[in-house]
């Protein structure tokens, strides 16, 4: 009852949120694609374990909180940070030069990505529905003659 009557006070809890899920994203894909390294995984493996790892948390976040995940959301940016850092994590272990630094730096760079596209709104365009080209679409369902 107390977010009822007092929803624009906690609408400003949202930012704070926002904030921490940006860290926790950049601190998972750096985590989730070390792991996977270390395991013995392909480093193609490791960068999408990485962004698994990240995104999955909030996935599971916005599932029990019972709204729609962020992750599919077409005007938010949620998975691309995560992919960037776990891309230069990959990259930076394979190559050697991954150290404290440099983790730091990743994790700084996905943290202000994530930031930046949620305040100002970047998205990815979607990709066309329904499209068919020229003379292809019979209308009888694919059937060929």
């Amino acid at each position: 009852m107390l977010v009822y009557f007092l929803f624009s006070s906690v609408q400003r809890f949202t930012s704070l949120l926002v904030l921490f899920d940006a860290g926790g994203l950049a601190l998972f894909c750096i985590t989730g694609s070390l792991k996977a390294l270390e395991a013995g995984m392909n480093p193609i493996a490791a960068l999408l374990l990485g962004v698994t790892t990240a995104v999955g948390g909030g996935l599971l976040r916005d599932i029990t909180a019972n709204e729609v995940p962020q992750l599919f959301d077409p005007k938010d940016l949620y998975a691309l940070p995560a992919f960037a850092g776990a891309a230069l994590t990959v990259v930076l272990s394979v190559t050697g030069t991954f150290n404290a630094v440099t983790a730091g730096a990743v994790a700084a760079i996905v943290f202000a990505f994530r930031v930046t596209a949620w305040r100002r709104k970047w998205y990815v365009p979607l990709a066309v529905r329904g499209w068919h080209r020229l003379g292809l679409d019979t209308g009888d369902g694919g059937a060929k003659d």
